[in-house]
């Protein structure tokens, strides 16, 4: 099991504070909470925000399997595994997840069938 710093994620994610981390208009991973994300990682829930729902479009379009690492505690990341985006939704039909959280809009996952970090 990898866990990382902070800092460490900050460098292998190419740094940022928004979870759907981007560098030069590339996708390079994840950095979630399960308190936001109760599904995750096969659902990530995408907020209401123009630059996050940017980002998920463009992590759809991207279809490459990026990192994706879930909060622990206070400076410790989990690796959970490389996924990429299936499906991106803004519709209104699915905005309950499976535990009745309302969700704006949200990602679907594949996960990678091998994996390396």
């Amino acid at each position: 099991m990898t866990i990382l710093t902070t800092p460490q994620l900050a460098e292998k994610l190419a740094g940022g504070d928004s979870y759907i981390r981007t560098k030069d208009n590339i996708v390079k991973g994840l950095a979630i909470t399960i308190e936001l994300n109760p599904e995750a990682p096969e659902i990530i829930v995408v907020g209401n925000g123009t630059r996050i729902r940017a980002n998920a479009r463009l992590l759809l379009e991207q279809q490459e399997y990026v990192p994706v690492y879930l909060k622990q505690t206070v400076n410790a990341w989990k690796f959970l595994g490389k996924y990429k985006a299936d499906r991106y939704s803004q519709d209104p039909k699915v905005r309950l997840s499976e535990n009745g959280n309302l969700r704006y809009c949200s990602t679907s996952f594949e996960r990678a069938k091998h994996q390396y970090t």
